[in-house]
């Protein structure tokens, strides 16, 4: 059987795995329009 959690414990994990899913989302998109950012800039 599954053993109870602490709601504070609980919010610890989710809030983990949301700030894992930002940073994955970032660099995915930095992968895919990092360069244009830098070529847009450096045509200025």
């Amino acid at each position: 059987m599954r053993s109870k959690i602490e709601a504070n414990d609980y919010k610890d994990y989710i809030l983990g795995f949301i700030f894992y899913n930002f940073l994955s989302d970032k660099q995915v998109h930095n992968d895919k329009y990092g360069n244009q950012i830098v070529l847009l800039l450096s045509s200025y």
